[in-house]
């Protein structure tokens, strides 16, 4: 069941990162409170969940293969985002922006590392080359972990990197290297996958720190508490990072892992919460949109290509535009997703990867 809250988690923050990126075209969409389009920001909450998802499922484990780690992750994300990117081939032979190098890079997951490309192709995807390189770096994290008797302390240096990634963006954010955005300095900042990886690793250290520590899970009360306190403070600072800014004089890198320890706070909050049994087929639904989340946050640009071509070829009134958008994205990546396991799950076990 934990595994299946923290999936509901994932599905909302992927609907969060689609409005943020819709809010250009639907201006009604603005008036919403600052959370519902912090989609910068959740990509951080994507990272550190990642690494809290990926330490509970191979904790136990004393060695983890990296090719066998790395084909595994690979066959979960790559067969989608490879239809993702040549869905978008015809919308960038249309726009005349299509560049065959450019698109080889983003096929190797290569774009964050490579400015300016971090959001060349499809947009959105810059946050799986950040993913990928977390992933190829967990199996030796791994190992190091199991060589230490005190695996809690991995925390103490992921806040201490964290800080030291927070100030060192700061510093650059604020001096006249920063050149805004689509620059060099934005991309090393906002996409560059070292200046994540902090996000990682507190994921990771924070599921580590709770099997070290063993908190009571069974404190409601304090427990329900922990996890308003911990959203509360989230939707505050989001809802009010302009006044922050202009308190102290200082811009803040929000969108570049800033949030991380507070998702981790989160995060923590609903797994502890988590063992709460639900009936079956509730829980079966959270496990589907958990499921859902990545295709659906990976193929939202060329789908939403397509899909306003359409509806605004065919005079469909504007306010009926998002909710049809939202329906074809969520048809195409049921189908997509549907034919790609199948394929790709033939082909895992005639290898025997499984």
């Amino acid at each position: 069941m934990r595994t299946n809250i923290l999936s509901l988690l994932r599905f909302i923050a992927a609907i969060i990162v689609i409005l943020f990126h819709l809010k250009g075209k639907f201006e009604y969409l603005n008036s919403l409170p600052g959370i519902f389009l912090a989609g910068p920001q959740i990509c951080t909450f994507f990272i550190v969940l990642s690494g809290f998802v990926l330490g509970m499922t191979h904790n136990k484990e004393c060695v983890v293969k990296t090719s066998t780690f790395i084909i595994k992750r690979l066959h979960k994300i790559y067969p989608i985002y490879f239809v993702s990117l040549f869905l978008c081939v015809p919308i960038l032979l249309l726009q005349d922006k299509f560049e065959f190098y450019i698109f080889i890079i983003n096929l190797g997951l290569l774009q964050s590392w490579i400015p300016p490309y971090p959001l060349s192709v499809n947009g959105p995807a810059w946050f799986l080359s950040v993913l990928f390189f977390c992933y190829i770096t967990f199996p030796k994290l791994l190992k190091y972990l199991n060589t230490k008797s005190n695996k809690s302390g991995l925390l103490y240096w992921s806040l201490f990197l964290w800080v030291i990634t927070q100030v060192v963006h700061a510093i650059i954010l604020n001096s006249n290297y920063y050149t805004g955005t689509s620059s060099i300095s934005h991309d090393l900042i906002y996409y560059f996958p070292v200046s994540h990886y902090c996000s990682f690793l507190l994921g990771v250290s924070g599921y580590i720190w709770i099997i070290e520590n063993n908190p009571t899970i069974h404190n409601y009360f304090n427990n329900y508490l922990f996890l308003f306190l911990s959203l509360v403070i989230i939707i505050i600072t989001i809802q009010n990072q302009n006044h922050i800014t202009n308190v102290i004089n200082i811009d803040l890198p929000f969108g570049a892992s800033f949030y991380a320890p507070l998702f981790l706070l989160l995060i923590v909050s609903v797994f502890l919460l988590s063992d709460i049994k639900f009936n079956n087929i509730f829980t079966k639904t959270l496990s589907y949109l958990g499921e859902l989340s990545f295709p659906i946050y990976i193929l939202q640009s060329p789908v939403a290509d397509f899909t306003f071509f359409v509806l605004t070829k065919s005079n469909i009134d504007i306010s009926l535009q998002l909710p049809l958008y939202f329906l074809c994205l969520f048809i195409v990546s049921v189908i997509v997703t549907s034919i790609l396991e199948m394929i790709t799950f033939k082909y895992m076990n005639k290898k025997e990867i499984y």
